[in-house]
């Protein structure tokens, strides 16, 4: 049985998010306090949101989209959500080109409305194409006597992961990792689809962060999620 190229894999989605303390954003006010110069980035038809009183805080009230489909950012109550998508109009992103341009939005972000960020998250999903991925993935992380039965045919197989350690400066994250198998879209390909989830506890939520503090993270996360891909895929493995 062929071992997983984790050479092969490849970034399908980044993602950087900044959780705000006690704020209700407005839809229109966001549109027209953004800087004219991510408009040049979100040149897409924007989505607007009016949402009335009591409606859950996690509903987007603006989307913004580049034309392409590869950018978008969605604002919430809660939340603002940077992202990047592979598709045909472009295939790859250097990932710390991503994480620069992410520090430097929520900078102006947080400039032209003044608000107080608590928390951060930088997500990224991978995927590897290959054949039979249920097999595969469980044999890469099961034991020989397991793969025999009951895990000796599974056409479908999910590992989920959550630990919490301290990086750097005694601050606190959560690391998720899922890794499963999917069909890739609109390819149809048989793929193990990882996803990856580096952000800072809930409970610190009131601790305010600021534009130095932010920078950080985003900077230390695009080395990080590599070095937890190779913890769960590495490279030595590979036959």
């Amino acid at each position: 049985m062929s071992a997983i190229d984790e050479s092969a894999s490849k970034v399908n989605t980044l993602s950087a998010t900044v959780f705000m303390q006690n704020c209700s954003l407005s839809g229109q006010v966001v549109f027209r306090k953004l800087p004219e110069k991510w408009f040049t980035l979100f040149d897409g038809d924007p989505i607007m949101m009016p949402l009335p009183e009591g409606a859950p805080r996690e509903i987007p009230v603006l989307i913004l989209r580049s034309k392409s489909q590869n950018w978008s950012c969605s604002f919430t109550s809660e939340r603002i959500g940077f992202q990047w998508t592979m598709n045909e109009a472009q295939k790859e992103l250097d990932v710390s080109i991503f994480f620069a341009q992410a520090v430097e939005f929520f900078d102006d972000i947080k400039a032209v409305l003044n608000i107080q960020i608590g928390r951060m998250a930088a997500i990224c999903h991978r995927y590897i194409v290959c054949d039979n991925p249920g097999i595969l993935l469980a044999a890469h992380f099961c034991k020989d006597r397991w793969l025999e039965a009951p895990l000796n045919r599974p056409e479908n197989f999910e590992l989920h992961s959550h630990k919490k350690y301290m990086i750097y400066d005694e601050l606190e994250v959560n690391s998720w990792v899922r890794a499963k198998t999917a069909i890739l879209s609109p390819t149809k390909e048989p793929v193990i689809f990882v996803e990856q989830d580096i952000n800072t506890l809930a409970e610190n939520i009131d601790i305010n962060v600021n534009d130095e503090d932010m920078s950080k993270f985003f900077n230390y996360a695009q080395s990080e999620l590599d070095k937890v891909f190779g913890l769960y895929f590495p490279k030595e493995e590979i036959v």
